[in-house]
Formats: C-alpha cells, structure tokens, sequence
C-alpha cells in the first residue's frame, strides 16, 4: 500500500494539486478578497521610496514565503491522499 502512495509522491503532486484547486480558489470570497490585497500591497511595495537593495530583500522574502507555502500545501494534500488511500484499504474498498 506504502508503494501506491509512494507512486504518487514521486509522479508529482505541484500540477494535479493546481488543477485540482484552482476552481474552489476562483469560487471562495476569502480567499479573493486576500489575493486582492495582495496585488495591491504589492504594488504599494513597488511605491515605496526606498533603495533597491532593500527592495530586492522584500521580494527575496515574499517569493519564499509563497515557496514555502506552496509546499506546505503540496504536504498536505499529499497527507490527504495518504490518509484516504490507508482508510480505503482499512475499511476493504482497496486491495493490496
């Protein structure tokens, strides 16, 4: 069973977890609302007088903060996925 969960892993969750989300993301009002603030903070942080170093230095940490959100949420899709696949082997909906 580890191996089919493993298969999965290893195929590559990034895309099919895009896919799999981009229309709840497209129909859920939170989450559009903060993806609006975002697009205009970051134009505010595009405003801002301040020397480009510490420019670079605000936008080194928004791409890795959205890094490591993204793979935090691959994680826990790829959690979910286990999680079933386990349950419907348990509960005999699955085979060996």
């Amino acid at each position: 069973m580890e191996d089919i969960i493993n298969s999965f892993i290893e195929f590559g969750m990034g895309g099919i977890i895009d896919k799999r989300t981009a229309h709840l993301l497209l129909k859920d009002e939170v989450y559009q609302q903060d993806f609006a603030d975002l697009k205009d903070l970051e134009g505010r942080v595009e405003e801002l007088d301040i020397e480009k170093m510490d420019k670079f230095l605000i936008e080194d940490y928004i791409a890795c903060y959205e890094t490591v959100q993204s793979r935090a949420r691959e994680l826990t899709y790829i959690a979910g996925i286990r999680d079933t696949v386990k349950f419907l082997n348990h509960i005999g909906l699955l085979k060996n």
